[in-house]
């Protein structure tokens, strides 16, 4: 697929797969596919899916340009990934750069990479297409909040 990447050892980006990427796919033995956006997909799609035993979680998320992720999709996406029980584990968009890079890279702040290198990553799949409202999203998300809110099982009824 356009844009496919390993992201982790398990865990692949790429964007939305094409009949001639399912061949391809099935070589990774997949078994869970992350659909950042919603719409009606093609049937030879969901037959991929099914035939292969699939799980899929689809988020009907909005281009980053229009909103930012909000901070609950994001947590339940992060979940997803870190779950190695849900590994070989595909996560695409549209086209695998905006919100694909987006959710990669808040990936990679929970993962302790620093923030030129995530920032360097997500411009190397957004291109030609950088988004600055995405640059902004990625520096200033608060992994504080993730640990301390979400992850740790403390939710307060926060964002």
């Amino acid at each position: 697929p356009t844009n496919f990447g390993v992201v982790v050892p398990g865990v692949y980006r790429s964007s939305f797969p094409q009949a001639a990427d399912h061949a391809f796919l099935e070589g990774l033995r997949l078994k869970t596919i992350v659909t950042l956006v919603q719409k009606d997909f093609p049937e030879g799609y969901t037959a991929f899916i099914s035939n292969n035993g699939i799980k899929h979680h689809v988020f009907d998320m909005s281009g980053t340009k229009k909103e930012e992720i909000p901070i609950k999709t994001m947590i339940s996406i992060l979940r997803l990934l870190l779950d190695r029980q849900n590994h070989p584990l595909l996560i695409h968009c549209n086209h695998g750069k905006h919100r694909t890079g987006c959710v990669v890279a808040i990936l990679r702040k929970v993962s302790g990479w620093d923030l030129e290198s995530i920032i360097s990553e997500y411009k190397r799949y957004a291109q030609p297409k950088v988004r600055d409202c995405d640059v902004k999203y990625i520096t200033e998300f608060n992994l504080a909040a993730v640990y301390t809110t979400h992850l740790c099982g403390t939710e307060k009824g926060g964002s």
